[in-house]
């Protein structure tokens, strides 16, 4: 049975159904936990399902199956000859046989590149689900690190995130890959493992590579580490927030900073900074290092000393509170559980918004969050700056995607308003340079306008080549042109 992804569902439903009265046939898969082995690009058929055993016996039952993934009650099915091992969080996979092994870590192709070249380092970060209510858009929330790099750096309004959902976001501005390039649209599909990315092409040109938290979403952000990432340092995973009475879906609580995963990722990053700095002055191989940001992403984590910049009393709340009127119902989604901090949640839809008061408290706890990004981005920035190497440095700031926080009655993201599509970004190289943000109705994505754009800025700004194939333009000499 070969059919199109998602296509005649009921048909492989039923399959199962009667698969399942059969005898298990788990005995005669080899059994894999944590990978993944279906390429999005060659999918065979897609059920839902609820347990594993279901994918056994429907790729038993299925012509031509050999491999299945059970992942996020999605049992995904694929012939032998196109399975490929690779890491996805929470996942089972079978196959009929012994897999292939994972592709070796490919060579370094360059490794000499920068020795006649001026290469310039790079301190790359990445925050979750924030939009640009920053102070430098004359809004109230108070970021002075943020808004001291904004100053020193060229203004875009207008940058747009792919998809408004974590992972095909940042696999998209990752790699420079539209998401329909490779059907990565969830969390569980992912580009294929040959597939080149910004620190994979860094390293390629020589360059100390280290990577530490949400930069992939895949794999706690360690996604395809062998050909990305140098081995000097092994990635620093990221972690889930917990508040008492919130979780990822929604939430906040105030917190000590030993509690707050941003606080271990903020020493961490100094740490590791610090180190590739040293080596570069020693080897004179440049750095890059990327930190991303667990914060904002629900729940709010914040200690006291940042929810203390905030009266409820003096944030205004969204001006437009529900879905305009001739807007398509379609258009709205229900995404966060709005939960006070002691657990008390809700309700909301497209024409019945919460209290002011709610959204008041919401809005708070979301900036409280997102200035205590500001303080860890304004320590590690002093560590760059100490290590007197911050005039040659590219630093480069963004989130994944934008966020809603009442306006048009919509929480959180997926959607395609503006307010979650468009993305902030900034970008600055050494004391006189570069920056791109969007504008206070626009969000988060590193992109220069379309997605791809960063990993050919960059590499053209660090001289470290243009890597094609991508999915966009560079904007470097229209920037070099701005300074």
């Amino acid at each position: 049975i070969v059919l199109p992804r998602g296509a005649m569902a009921a048909l492989l439903i039923g399959v199962g159904v009667a698969a399942a009265a059969a005898a298990d046939t788990c005995s005669n898969y080899t059994i894999i936990k944590g990978k993944g082995v279906v390429d999005s690009t060659k999918l065979l058929a897609q059920i839902n399902a609820t347990e594993y055993s279901e994918c056994c016996n429907v790729c038993q039952a299925t012509a031509n199956c050999g491999a299945w993934t059970f992942a996020h009650s999605t049992c995904r099915m694929t012939a032998l000859a196109n399975a490929w091992p690779h890491d996805v969080s929470g996942a089972i996979s079978g196959t009929s046989t012994a897999p292939p092994s994972p592709p070796p870590s490919p060579p370094i192709p360059f490794p000499d590149y920068c020795k006649d070249k001026t290469c310039r380092n790079v301190l790359y970060f990445v925050s979750d689900d924030m939009r640009a209510d920053w102070g430098t858009y004359g809004l109230p929330v108070k970021t002075p690190n943020l808004n001291a790099l904004a100053a020193k750096s060229v203004l875009f309004e207008h940058a747009f995130c792919q998809i408004s959902v974590c992972a095909p976001s940042r696999m998209s501005f990752m790699t420079g890959r539209r998401p329909d390039t490779f059907g990565v649209w969830n969390f569980i599909d992912t580009v294929p493992l040959n597939t080149s990315a910004t620190p994979g092409h860094f390293r390629d040109h020589g360059y100390i590579t280290l990577g530490l938290g949400k930069t992939f979403h895949q794999n706690l952000g360690a996604w395809n580490v062998d050909a990305y990432w140098s081995p000097d340092k092994p990635y620093f995973p990221y972690a889930v927030g917990v508040c008492p009475h919130g979780s990822q879906g929604g939430g906040h609580c105030m917190q000590t900073d030993e509690e707050i995963y941003d606080y271990k990722l903020r020493l961490q990053t100094i740490d590791y900074l610090s180190y590739a700095a040293n080596k570069s002055k020693a080897t004179g191989r440049p750095f890059y290092v990327q930190c991303g940001f667990r914060k904002p992403h629900a729940p709010w984590q914040y200690p006291q000393r940042m929810w203390d910049l905030y009266n409820d009393s003096e944030i205004a709340v969204a001006q437009h509170k529900t879905l305009p009127t001739d807007a398509p119902l379609i258009s709205w989604t229900r995404a966060l559980d709005v939960k006070l901090e002691n657990g008390t949640s809700f309700q909301y839809d497209a024409f019945n918004p919460v209290p002011d008061w709610v959204m008041q408290d919401q809005r708070h706890a979301y900036y409280a969050s997102i200035s205590y990004v500001d303080e860890h981005v304004g320590y590690i920035l002093q560590t760059l700056e100490s290590s007197g190497l911050a005039d040659n440095t590219l630093v480069l700031f963004h989130a994944d995607h934008g966020y809603h926080m009442g306006e048009h009655g919509e929480w959180e993201k997926k959607s395609n308003f503006d307010l979650v599509r468009l993305v902030l970004r900034c970008l600055e190289v050494g004391v006189a340079f570069v920056a791109s943000f969007s504008d206070p109705d626009v969000c988060v994505v590193a992109k220069c306008a379309v997605a791809g754009g960063v990993v050919i800025t960059l590499g053209c700004a660090c001289a470290a080549d243009d890597p094609r194939p991508v999915a966009a333009h560079h904007l470097w000499h229209p920037l070099e042109r701005a300074v």
